[in-house]
């Protein structure tokens, strides 16, 4: 069906062929690079959308790399349909993303006011609230909400916001969008890379944007990906890269209309402002498992077998090879089912070999957690923030113990000026809420008490240790300490650009207290009342863990459970605790990358997209990377001679070939013979990589 195209005025958008005025416009706030190439991709989507087009499409996938900015280029495409009396719906897939959108869209509403005709206030923007969507608004939802029959996508323009979670017709969220979706004149999704997602899936997202012509083609390429990964001897790899080339052309021709994508590393203008990966990974050397380790796998595996209650249940799990405490609580578990094993004799011998074999082993701590503690201690004494991902919540709860053990230190201030002193010196250089400023208007009826409760938690023994460790010298009075506060950049580093000690602790209060956290207002207003903050490293703890644990799980006071707002705000900022350990519960959408360059994969997900989209989580613009000019490093520590090191080797093999298949590469399976399947890969990729390069330069915007 022919789309029919939104009513859009091209000249109502012609701002965005000057995008170095609009940086001038937002202060400068914007970096030039990236900015021209969000203008020109915000600009080629609504051409594609226009009625004025003459063959306008009902939508647009926008699959660019984790940290691009898809954000800001459907921020601008919003305001310019709300600009032309449309009305825009955006749903996101979680309250703490839905918060992320708002701020996104606010921020444009100064500048698009100095370069546009819109105007444009923050009237029309609607956040969170599901009344009716007038002319000229834009509203801002939830996944959850359109589900629960809150929001009717009925609109001018519906934006998805990480579209790929529609998975599967099971999917609620998938199946209001094949029922209701065609009540949006047209659609802007943004969405994984495009071959990552399963085939299914992606098929659906191109039946909501109208792409079923294309369809055809992506099958067949996607075919042709799955049996590349299919060990197939004497098959001819010549003719095989030809076909593979040509079946990705004829994907991306019949693509080309609908779909848009960027790849971080095809874009050497920009690189600095994400900062630039360092050559090599950041190596993190690891014992190798011992024969006794061995032997309790072995032993552990065996047990399982005998004793398991069904026959698909798993005997060499994953996070047997990581840590101590979920393989330990699995032998425990045996012992109720030993009666009831076919071999009983057997099955009892097995368990009081494998508990004699975990006696040994737990006499100290995993290997690979001991390696990991020890590295990540030493970038942190060097001033660094650290943030480790785990894909189980068992192993990440013995982590974050083994690192607080590693970490702590005994909080010491050498000024000897005492927290009474220090905290007359921050009331006077905190914000306090009667100034002016761009947040004034954000700041809630009882911020002088917040004002308060984050005055405390500054000149808590644990912060002031922290931030006498960034002094060049120690402040012999109250004059001293209220000057090198004012004066000195944090965290020993000197570059422009990098804020004093001073403005980040307003720029952190500022996010805060911002009334649009609800979470973290509800929070800070608890611990007003007597609750303890987040963060808090009075004990000398300097790590912080972040999941929504399991059940009846008994959790440690430096885990936060609630919505992760406050986390966020903490390590974006130089503050507070100096590692993050969480789980993919961050790995999506979340911006981490403020104050931190160094990311540890302790766990991996079997997915390659999963990997990188963690990765994404500190490589955005305006990472702490490029202020600093220090390269982003990414750790995949292992633990050789088990599972784990071989989940590592074939994890680094996918994401080699990652992009130039756009994401078509399988899932980690640690049964598969790597070395000759890779190697037939390798073969067949040499012989299409430059066609392959060049099909995928024909989803850019140029």
């Amino acid at each position: 069906m022919r789309a029919e195209g939104l009513p859009l005025d091209g000249r109502t958008w012609r701002f965005l062929q000057n995008p170095d005025a609009y940086c001038e416009a937002s202060g400068w706030r914007l970096a030039r690079e990236p900015t021209r190439r969000q203008f020109a991709t915000a600009a080629e989507i609504l051409h594609r959308l226009s009625r004025g087009n003459g063959n306008p499409v009902r939508g647009v996938l926008l699959a660019d790399d984790v940290g691009l900015g898809k954000t800001t280029v459907a921020a601008l495409v919003a305001w310019v349909v709300a600009g032309n009396c449309g009305n825009v719906r955006v749903l996101a897939p979680n309250s703490v993303m839905q918060r992320r959108w708002a701020e996104e869209l606010e921020a444009h509403l100064e500048p698009l006011a100095r370069r546009s005709n819109f105007g444009l206030d923050s009237s029309r923007l609607k956040a969170g609230k599901v009344d009716r969507l007038h002319p000229g608004r834009v509203q801002v939802s939830t996944h959850q909400r359109l589900v629960g029959g809150q929001v009717n996508p009925s609109c001018d323009l519906l934006i998805i916001d990480e579209a790929h979670r529609a998975k599967g017709e099971a999917c609620a969220f998938n199946r209001v969008l094949q029922e209701q979706g065609s009540l949006a004149r047209a659609m802007l999704i943004l969405t994984a890379t495009p071959f990552s997602i399963s085939l299914g899936e992606f098929r659906q997202l191109l039946g909501f944007i109208g792409a079923d012509e294309a369809i055809g083609a992506v099958q067949a390429h996607a075919q042709l990906l799955d049996d590349l990964h299919r060990d197939r001897a004497g098959r001819d790899v010549i003719a095989l890269g030809e076909k593979l080339a040509g079946t990705a052309r004829a994907a991306i021709e019949k693509l080309s209309p609908y779909v848009i994508r960027h790849g971080v590393d095809d874009l050497p203008a920009e690189r600095r402002h994400f900062g630039e990966v360092a050559l090599q990974p950041w190596e993190i050397p690891v014992e190798p498992a011992s024969e006794g380790e061995l032997e309790l796998l072995l032993r552990t595996d065996r047990l399982l077998r005998l004793t398991r209650r069904t026959g698909g249940e798993r005997t060499n799990d994953p996070r047997f090879h990581v840590g101590w405490e979920h393989l330990c609580s699995e032998i425990e578990a045996t012992e109720e089912r030993l009666a009831n094993a076919e071999q009983e004799a057997i099955a009892k011998r097995s368990h009081d070999a494998a508990k004699k074999q975990l006696g040994l082993c737990i006499q100290r701590p995993h290997p690979k957690m001991a390696a990991v503690a020890r590295a990540i201690s030493s970038r942190v004494d060097a001033h660094e923030k650290v943030l480790v991902f785990c894909h189980h919540r068992a192993t990440a709860l013995e982590l974050l113990h083994q690192l607080s053990q590693e970490l702590r230190i005994k909080p010491r201030d050498p000024s000897g000026l005492g927290e009474r002193k220090w905290r007359e010196i921050w009331s006077g250089l905190l914000r306090v809420p009667s100034d002016e400023g761009p947040a004034h208007s954000r700041w809630p009826s009882d911020v002088e008490q917040l004002r308060e409760v984050f005055l405390d938690w500054l000149c808590s023994s644990g912060v002031r240790a922290q931030v006498t460790r960034w002094l060049p010298r120690v402040p012999r009075d109250a004059p001293a300490l209220t000057e090198l506060l004012r004066t000195t950049r944090v965290r020993h580093r000197p570059e422009d650009g990098v804020p004093t000690i001073a403005q980040a602790a307003n720029a952190l209060f500022e996010s805060l207290v911002d009334s649009r956290s609800t979470s973290t207002l509800q929070l800070l207003r608890s611990i007003s009342a007597g609750a303890r903050f987040p963060g808090a490293m009075n004990d000398g703890d300097r790590t912080l863990g972040a999941w929504q644990p399991n059940e009846g799980t008994v959790h440690p006071l430096n885990l936060h459970t609630g919505q992760p707002d406050i986390v966020i705000s903490l390590f974006n900022s130089p503050f507070g605790p100096d590692v993050l350990v969480t789980t993919d519960r961050l790995s999506e959408g979340i911006d981490l990358h403020r104050c931190c360059r160094l990311l540890v994969h302790y766990e991996l997900d079997p997915s390659p997209v999963r990997t990188l989209q963690r990765n994404g989580r500190i490589r955005r613009v305006g990472s702490w990377a490029s202020l600093t000019r220090q390269p982003i490093e990414y750790a995949y520590p292992r633990f050789d001679g088990t599972r784990d090191a071989r989940a590592v080797e074939i994890m680094k093999v996918r994401l080699e070939c990652f992009d130039l298949l756009l994401g078509g590469v399988p899932k980690v399976d640690v049964e598969e013979e790597l070395d000759s399947r890779q190697s037939d890969v390798s073969r067949v990729l040499a012989v299409a990589q430059s066609q392959l390069k060049s099909a995928n330069r024909k989803l850019t915007v140029r």
